[in-house]
């Protein structure tokens, strides 16, 4: 919870926190086991700049562990993910 900067404590429950959190806590559940494989459906919705960037970096992080990663994206964005 520290790394993605979730406000909140570890005892509430996902529905009171806002989206951009939810959408995290999702996120962690998902990366947790370091899976080889990882489809994201619009991860970067409901997301501010700050928390755009920091998943990424997330993202980033888990491809140079040789995670293979599959975004699906309607609206392209200003970025690119190399």
């Amino acid at each position: 919870m520290e790394k993605f900067k979730i406000k909140g404590k570890r005892k509430d429950k996902v529905k009171s926190l806002s989206k951009g959190n939810q959408q995290k806590i999702q996120l962690i559940a998902s990366l947790i086991h370091d899976p080889k494989l990882i489809i994201l459906d619009e991860p970067f919705s409901g997301l501010d700049p700050v928390n755009t960037q920091m998943l990424i970096d997330s993202i980033l992080e888990m491809k140079s562990k040789g995670a293979c990663i599959i975004l699906a994206l309607i609206m392209w964005r200003s970025f690119v993910i190399n």
